[in-house]
């Protein structure tokens, strides 16, 4: 018996070779059947992405998810209304004979947002130069960020850049802001960065991290998880140029041992978050670190973004009025943070205060709902 990762177009090739090879032996009786590998592991992927936003938002905000995917369904139909670049070690997948705008297609294993993906590309090469794929992951970290940012957020885009073999090895500046311009490209909403870069060679990524904010790009980045016990991480260091910095925290709001202790903006839940296993990687379904957090802060950031475009009236002229995405996601993260009286940096984000007092109890889900909670007028009074 063989088994191997292959896609159904791979494997009528082999079967026909198989059958080739085998016909010149008179006295062997063979018999050649295609089937889908499910291995331990892949059941265990299967969890609802629902099972997955209750985990990293809680229940509230999860059950908010669920009438907002319903309502944008039955509003939009089956057009997603954000895009989301997640820069990381690739997804784990398979590739199809059919093809997209950059010529390679993927299923991707837990198919919960394989038909999300729109655009995806590896910065990755061996040393014979040959590009590794962006769906042929070494590293589970890459599909469990991705998986995280589409539970928050199941009506937005993902275009998947692949800049590592693993989440533990060494980043290179310039790949990662060569991904960072190829985001910008693809006209994302937001860019998550659940990753760290050493150093900065020739200022690579602070040009690419400007671009990003020229183009109003919600860029969200994860602190290095080593304490203080480490020199300059990029590129959340370049938070002061309007990056999104986001360090983990427990359930309480306190910074995990192995988070910063300054040099960010947002603490969001990063200890303990469910997100499945990924079939044929080793890795663990409760995962932890400011690189969880920073997901968790990317797939709100596109959920506001879709809240907000929803919840727009269109001018006399039939134009949507202009948004400005960061200072939307910024204002409302400073809305949900734990202490409503803190002045100062950084926050705690609660998901659950999303939109205020009225998730609270049981709410019916209209576009009157979603204008009250982000339309063009504020009202701080609804939130808590």
């Amino acid at each position: 018996m063989a088994q191997d990762i292959m896609s159904a177009a791979c494997t009528l090739q082999v079967q026909d070779e198989l059958e080739m090879r085998f016909k010149t032996t008179d006295s062997l009786e063979f018999n050649i059947t295609r089937v889908r590998w499910m291995n331990t592991a892949e059941a265990m992927e299967q969890r609802k992405l629902g099972e997955i936003n209750a985990s990293a938002i809680g229940p509230n905000a999860a059950k908010f998810v669920e009438k907002f995917k319903d309502f944008h369904n039955r509003l939009r139909q089956s057009k997603h209304s954000s895009k989301v670049a997640v820069i990381d070690s690739g997804v784990i997948g398979v590739p199809e004979p059919s093809t997209t705008a950059n010529g390679q297609h993927a299923v991707v294993h837990g198919s919960d947002f394989a038909g999300r993906i729109v655009e995806a590309r590896s910065f990755v090469y061996d040393r014979d130069g040959i590009e590794l794929p962006w769906y042929l992951a070494s590293d589970p970290h890459g599909t469990q960020m991705t998986r995280l940012i589409c539970a928050i957020n199941p009506c937005c885009e993902v275009c998947v850049a692949r800049v590592g073999e693993t989440s533990r090895s060494a980043m290179s500046s310039s790949r990662i802001a060569s991904a960072i311009r190829w985001a910008i490209n693809c006209q994302v909403d937001i860019i998550s960065l659940s990753l760290v870069a050493y150093e900065d060679k020739d200022k690579e990524i602070e040009k690419a991290i400007e671009a990003a904010y020229a183009k109003d790009i919600a860029v969200f980045c994860s602190t290095a998880d080593e304490g203080n016990n480490i020199g300059p991480s990029f590129p959340a260091d370049y938070y002061e140029k309007g990056v999104f910095a986001i360090t983990a925290c427990d359930e309480q709001g306190k910074p995990l041992n192995i988070s910063k202790e300054k040099g960010y903006q947002y603490q969001l839940l990063g200890k303990d978050v469910l997100v499945g296993a990924v079939p044929f990687l080793k890795s663990q379904e409760l995962i932890m670190g400011s690189s969880v957090a920073t997901a968790i802060a990317a797939g709100l950031g596109s959920l506001i973004i879709s809240c907000r475009r929803l919840a727009r009236k269109p001018t006399p002229g039939g134009h949507e009025k202009h948004l400005s995405r960061r200072e939307e996601i910024t204002k409302r993260f400073k809305l949900m943070r734990h202490d409503p009286n803190s002045v100062e940096m950084p926050y705690y984000i609660r998901p659950e205060k999303l939109v205020g007092k009225t998730m609270q109890s049981n709410f019916q889900f209209d576009h009157g709902f979603l204008e009250k909670a982000f339309g063009d007028v504020d009202d701080a009074n609804r939130w808590v």
